[in-house]
């Protein structure tokens, strides 16, 4: 991300349900072309499994 030419964005924050827990609060790169996602946040998804135990929908932070 050093190199990314529009890393300068900011970020934002957001959590992830995974199946150790729950994660808050990770901060994640904004960038104005959106070619960058970070491989181990799904896009727009907020667990990293479809099939957590207790969770069946994706949970709001």
């Amino acid at each position: 991300m050093e190199n990314h030419p529009t890393k300068a964005n900011g970020d934002f924050t957001r959590g992830l349900i995974t199946l150790i827990g729950a994660l808050k609060d990770l901060q994640v790169p904004r960038v104005w072309e959106g070619d960058f996602h970070p491989r181990i946040l799904p896009y727009r998804k907020r667990s990293s499994s479809g099939a957590i135990p207790g969770y069946p929908h994706s949970p709001r932070f």
